[in-house]
């Protein structure tokens, strides 16, 4: 397993907990693209106990906003 696939699948994990780590990972490692774990779990309700957690929406929304951020950066460099 190459580290980027060990490091998404500990991202996908995380984020299943809900523990905070995720985007501790996310900030380790900048140039893994994560979001489709992010745009997953935004999908999906991963509590245990949903009516007790509660929602995730506002820690998603960040690490979306994030994201956003860096492809609208990307795609708007200009040619070297």
């Amino acid at each position: 397993m190459t580290d980027t696939k060990a490091i998404k699948q500990r991202f996908k994990s995380s984020i299943r907990r809900g523990t905070g780590e995720a985007h501790l990972i996310m900030q380790s490692n900048p140039s893994i693209d994560f979001s489709a774990a992010i745009f997953n779990a935004s999908l999906n309700q991963y509590a245990d106990d949903p009516q007790a957690d509660g929602s995730r929406a506002l820690y998603f929304s960040a690490d979306i906003r994030k994201f956003a951020i860096e492809i609208l950066e990307r795609t708007n460099r200009p040619d070297d």
